[in-house]
């Protein structure tokens, strides 16, 4: 319980503002969170949520807006071709491939409504397969859905990645389905929302089976569920009051998981909690609203204000130390902070303090409500979007740093090849789109209103604690290995030369009109230590001299399913970084979402033109130094201890990895 200074704190600033029987309550709870209790299994989601007060009926008042024909139309071609994958329940998830996903229907059903009559006594759903939503389609292997998802042996079976299944779960298309039948009216296209939602919760007994794994992935399919929901409720709502009544009560059953298994720790925690907290938010809001829902949904606003600071960095990066979950973590707490924006909960103190005291759902209490500062939130995220715009290359993607899981919350804008080849990992512009309502992009029209983030200045942070002049000439002789790269070009690199400066997240930045560099180096440790999406790439750089990718870090491809695989990508040689005898700088043993950077990492000098930084991790510091030129980029590194430095691959100017770049999870270029 007491296993760092961190959770020390918590658990003192829990006892403080909740005293002791609560405290203790709360974290017995979470030591057992992690199986599902037996009495949990003994009542059923509409009982436990109607003996709290909890409703489980839909609100009129929709959550999102619909979306305009006009926009839609922008989009048209690429839509009718994903309804006709669609239809024949054929997906491409996390470079798959398209792959039909039917089999024959299963018979379990615990739910507690009986959805399977709903789905297999109607006429005019002859001939509709099932789909086989438990199955990794590219090993083969299918987990049982007759087991409770903590008794299965996930990441046992070599090759076999539950990612697949989790990731057609969160039933994306259903947006693409949705916006299929406002374009063209065809009423294909809602009834196969209908039954996919029916095959769906008679095939996935709550609790039972791959896709009740875990909170954030029953969240991203109800906030999924609901947008499909929302874009066809007004037209259907009186033919199709059965449906929306099942849907009601399926969200409710969502609504009881997460809060039952709610992702919360007191150190590590992730954007698995940013993401239970988006689920919880939007499901509230889309039922009913009585005095308890209410409640609750302050408690969801206090605890997203405070996990927005805890998360997100004071320069704006995220502190998992991956522009990838940077990319996530940022579009749930804006879809998260939208929904607040529209609908503050109205709540007295009276009845609150009331809730917090009975706590009726277990629920985490560590922030007094006179800290909860909701400016300071809009602040911080404010700061993550101009991280995010300041990550973009010269090409149009961002950077790769850390792991890359190509995980999103909403994927309304098809990012999609012409020819539905592949999807497009590395765009971010449709999460900005978010927090930007004047952009083309259907996500920026989830709301009738918005509140727009305030642009920011250029974060043009000079460091200047050493001279560089005098390094070079008095420090670098005594180096014991050094070694130097060079690029030359006939295009001006200092032209218009821009450059921003993310101490916290340990990364600089360097832009001009046909030149990018990115330099990883720093950073507070990622995760509180943990590093669970770090890989090792202390200064590493990414290098693009007119739009020519000349040094990429590679991604991450894959994780449980191909352990050594995994540590190919994380590992130092993976990246263009000096290195000592093939050293790595922290141990790739730990487990596979470890990363413990047990050295220090520093940049002693930066100003768009000059960059020197170092770190420990070999014992002796290891420098690399950087001098942006009028046509050329020098690169060079010195290493102080006994062992000489290794010689970096280049082809043509082009970075040799060990391994093949990845543009998303499951993807090789």
């Amino acid at each position: 319980m007491f296993n760092s200074l961190v959770s020390k704190l918590l658990w003192w600033e829990s006892v403080k503002n909740n005293g002791w029987n609560k405290t203790i309550k709360f974290y017995l709870r979470k030591k057992n969170q992690s199986h599902i209790n037996k009495h949990i299994l003994q009542q059923t989601a509409a009982e436990r949520l109607s003996s709290h007060g909890l409703s489980l009926k839909l609100s009129q008042q929709k959550v999102f807006a619909r979306q305009s024909h006009s926009i839609l139309t922008k989009y048209q071609d690429t839509l009718i071709a994903l309804g006709k994958k669609n239809l024949k329940h054929e997906f491409n998830l996390l470079g798959s491939g398209w792959v039909c996903v039917n089999h024959s229907p299963l018979s379990i059903s615990r739910s507690s409504v009986d959805f399977s009559a709903s789905c297999d006594g109607e006429s005019d759903n002859r001939g509709y397969q099932k789909i086989n939503w438990h199955k990794d389609f590219i090993s083969g292997y299918s987990w049982c859905n007759q087991k409770l998802f903590d008794q299965m042996a996930v990441g046992s079976h070599k090759g076999a990645d539950i990612k697949w299944p989790w990731e057609l779960g969160r039933c994306y298309h259903f947006a693409d389905l949705a916006h299929l039948y406002l374009l063209t009216k065809e009423e294909r296209y809602f009834d196969e929302i209908k039954k996919q939602f029916y095959d769906f919760t008679s095939s996935n007994p709550v609790f039972y089976g791959p896709q009740w794994g875990n909170a954030m992935e029953v969240s991203i399919r109800a906030i999924n569920w609901i947008y499909a929901l929302d874009q066809v409720y007004d037209q259907k709502i009186t033919k199709e009051a059965q449906f929306f009544q099942d849907i009601a009560h399926s969200l409710a059953e969502h609504l009881d998981y997460i809060l039952t298994q709610l992702e919360w720790t007191t150190i590590a925690r992730s954007n698995h909690y940013l993401a239970n907290l988006c689920g919880l938010a939007y499901i509230l809001s889309r039922l009913e609203l009585t005095e308890a829902s209410q409640n609750l949904l302050r408690w969801v606003f206090q605890e997203h204000c405070q996990e927005v600071l805890y998360q997100f960095l004071p320069d704006g990066g995220n502190y998992e130390g991956s522009i990838g979950y940077h990319r996530l973590s940022s579009e749930i707490s804006f879809l998260t902070q939208n929904l607040f924006d529209l609908n503050r909960p109205e709540v007295s103190d009276q009845t609150y303090n009331k809730f917090v005291k009975t706590n009726p759902f277990g629920l985490p209490f560590f922030h007094r409500q006179s800290a909860i500062k909701p400016f300071k939130t809009i602040e911080r995220l404010t700061l993550a979007h101009d991280f995010l715009s300041k990550v973009v290359s010269l090409s149009g993607e961002f950077v790769q740093v850390g792991d890359m899981d190509s995980g999103r919350v909403l994927k309304l804008t098809p990012q999609w090849s012409k020819n539905l080849e592949k999807e497009d990992h590395l765009q971010v512009e449709s999460v900005r789109a978010l927090r930007l309502p004047e952009s083309c992009y259907l996500e920026s029209y989830l709301f009738t209103k918005l509140k727009p983030l305030e642009k920011l200045s250029s974060r043009q942070l000079k460091i200047k604690n050493i001279n560089p002049e005098i390094f070079f000439k008095l420090e670098t002789p005594l180096a014991n290995s050094s070694q130097s790269y060079s690029w030359s070009t006939t295009f001006d690199l200092q032209k218009n030369i821009q450059f921003y400066t993310f101490q916290n997240f340990g990364l600089y930045i360097v832009r001009s009109d046909h030149f990018y560099l990115s330099i990883r180096c720093g950073g507070l440790g990622a995760q509180g230590g943990v590093g669970g999406h770090s890989h090792n790439d202390q200064l590493s750089i990414y290098l693009e001299i007119d739009q020519k990718k000349l040094i990429v870090d590679p991604g991450s491809y894959a994780y449980t399913s191909y352990p050594k695989l995994r540590n190919e990508y994380r590992s130092v040689r993976a990246h263009f970084c000096p290195t000592v005898s093939g050293r790595e700088p922290s141990s790739l043993g730990d487990g596979l979402f470890c990363l413990k950077q047990n050295y220090e990492a520093v940049c002693e000098y930066f100003d768009g033109f000059q960059f020197l930084g170092w770190h420990s991790a070999y014992g002796k510091k290891t420098y690399r130094s950087i001098h942006v030129k009028k046509h050329s980029l020098q690169v060079n590194d010195y290493f102080f201890g006994n062992l000489p430095l290794d010689r970096l691959k280049l082809d043509q100017g082009f970075f040799c990895s060990t391994v093949r770049p990845t543009r998303g999870y499951g993807e090789i270029s």
